[in-house]
């Protein structure tokens, strides 16, 4: 079930902020998909659904890929964003300047479906949570279906 939340926006820090009463995983949505959303939870239709899912882009092929907060300052949270269609696994690796590996992690669920301004896509986003130690580092992207598979490379930095 969907929980609207009250937010801020930043458009000059690309973010989106919101009081949250409990922990739990929460999702930027735009407007209009999250008020789709609980209007079809709320009366059983989905043809709403149908059509956001119909415009959004399914094409396995590289789409806007970023981190954000970038640069992560005082224990933000850095957010990969990855837009690559529909795949059947996204592995991410980040390293650290000197390349030891600092973090790896797979996705294998399902994409979320957003607008982030440039019409709806298919969006993997993964937050790499615990203590990440002030420093600049690149990550490698590798997203897999079936025997395809697309590549990218790109850094980001985290101020403590």
């Amino acid at each position: 079930l969907w929980e609207m939340l009250p937010s801020r926006r930043d458009a000059a820090g690309r973010l989106v902020k919101a009081d949250v009463p409990h922990f739990s995983q929460y999702q930027v949505v735009a407007a209009s998909y999250a008020v789709s959303v609980v209007e079809t939870v709320k009366s059983g239709r989905s043809s709403q659904m149908e059509n956001i899912t119909a415009a959004a882009d399914s094409a396995f092929r590289l789409g806007e890929i970023y981190v954000y907060p970038n640069p992560a300052k005082g224990g933000e949270i850095p957010t990969l964003h990855i837009e690559c269609g529909i795949a059947d696994t996204v592995n991410i690796k980040i390293y650290t300047v000197s390349g030891r590996e600092a973090h790896e992690y797979t996705i294998t669920g399902a994409p979320a479906i957003i607008d982030d301004g440039s019409g709806w896509s298919y969006a993997y986003e993964y937050a790499w949570r615990g203590y990440i130690p002030s420093g600049v580092y690149y990550y490698f992207l590798e997203a897999r279906k079936g025997g395809q598979t697309l590549k990218k490379t790109g850094k980001f930095a985290v101020v403590r």
